[in-house]
């Protein structure tokens, strides 16, 4: 008789074998399942917290829900221009089509040689602002004409991704009245990039009430860039800020309401801001100037003085990165004073924005004349001047090189 012990036992062996197999694949997928599920959890918790620590800290400076909203979509603009400068090279090196180093071979209102950057940071800013549907209107340096929002249908404004301020604030948002006209250079010294040296985005935020424009004389409401335009436009600005593209991304934003000056630091893993200084004060007297001497033979007298007297000076130095954010970034922080006098900076998205940082700080900001340059008024959106700012004491000296 034969025996069949060996294949009975190789057939119970199989079975086991095939059972084990199966209970620990089961076992293997339940526990990919519970740390995805956890995962998940875990995620949706941070972003929570994160969505709440944002708005939280947001509402310290701001009750209106369509300005949070604003400066939320601004803020992950920033975001998003820091990442794409971080990895411009990068792309590039890989001789992708989406590239975003190197000219764009045309020129903005100004004559200036755009930076395929400037355009893509153009976009940006411009998609967070209508994402916001807070802004009535936009004023770029990248774009010639002024972009009116008043146009774009609440259905379209339905289909737009929503900011966590809309989810904070329900009720509030899609049916309320647009208001506000942001000016905006999406990206300033954009030719420093290829450098690795620091660059920045500068903007201001203009409020329009219908209730409160001026008529025109014939019972007619001003229009919102008629708004803008009127006399002592600095001071008509509400709030202003930059975000300096750096060793760090630091977004920078000052409201006239609260009268103080808020900086936070971009989180580079969760991509959130973490307020950093609640309260910045520009110090009394600062040991920098900042100013290209490359044109020191066009400068006024009194200019050449003040340069004279500071490199005589044992406690005075010269530091000039060359982009406007960085070197008034490092003013506000350290003290000193920073020069533009050539009257070539744009007065709505340069001037008048670093002129209320600096003198919500507590510093000074004027032009060459020695009027405040927030006191200045301007006939055209993209309209020049010169500007000096900086510590009180260090303006004060200069004011009396300049005669003022």
């Amino acid at each position: 008789m034969r025996d069949t012990t060996h294949f009975i036992r190789a057939k119970r062996y199989s079975t086991t074998e095939r059972e084990r197999k199966r209970k620990r694949e089961k076992d293997a997928r339940e526990k990919r399942t519970k740390e995805t599920r956890q995962t998940r959890q875990t995620r949706e918790r941070e972003g929570e917290c994160r969505t709440r620590k944002m708005i939280e800290r947001l509402e310290e400076e701001f009750s209106d829900p369509a300005l949070i909203r604003l400066m939320e979509k601004i803020a992950s603009a920033c975001t998003e221009i820091s990442d794409a400068i971080r990895v411009q090279a990068i792309d590039d090196s890989k001789g992708g089509t989406g590239s975003l180093s190197g000219r764009a071979n045309s020129t903005n209102i100004q004559g200036e040689e755009q930076m395929k950057l400037d355009i893509y940071s153009h976009d940006v800013f411009e998609k967070a602002c209508r994402e916001s549907n807070a802004c009535i209107g936009l004023i770029s340096e990248e774009v010639e004409e002024y972009i009116d929002l008043r146009g774009v249908e609440q259905g379209e404004q339905q289909q737009l991704a929503p900011s966590s301020s809309d989810q904070q604030h329900k009720g509030h948002g899609l049916g309320e009245e647009k208001k506000y006209i942001v000016a905006f250079d999406p990206l300033d010294g954009s030719s420093n990039v290829a450098y690795g040296v620091s660059v920045g985005s500068i903007f201001s935020v203009f409020e329009y009430n219908k209730t409160t424009a001026k008529n025109d004389g014939e019972g007619n409401t001003r229009s919102p860039i008629e708004e803008v335009l009127k006399p002592q436009t600095g001071r008509n600005v509400m709030c202003a800020g930059y975000c300096v593209y750096g060793s760090s991304t630091d977004l920078v934003i000052a409201t006239r309401k609260n009268t103080r000056v808020v900086g936070w630091t971009l989180d580079p893993f969760s991509k959130t801001y973490v307020k950093t200084r609640a309260n910045i004060s520009i110090p009394m007297r600062g040991k920098i100037y900042s100013i290209n001497e490359g044109y020191e033979h066009k400068f006024s007298e009194g200019m050449k003085k003040y340069i004279r007297d500071c490199k005589d000076s044992p406690t005075m130095m010269a530091r000039y990165v060359g982009s406007m954010v960085a070197d008034v970034h490092r003013t506000l922080l350290a003290g000193g004073t920073f020069h533009y006098p050539l009257g070539k900076l744009r007065m709505l998205y340069e001037c008048f924005p670093m002129a209320l940082v600096i003198e919500v700080a507590g510093g000074i900001s004027i032009s060459d004349t020695g009027s405040n340059t927030l006191d200045s008024a301007v006939a055209s959106i993209h309209e020049r001047g010169a500007i000096h700012l900086g510590s009180k004491e260090n303006m004060d000296d200069l004011k009396k090189c300049l005669g003022l």
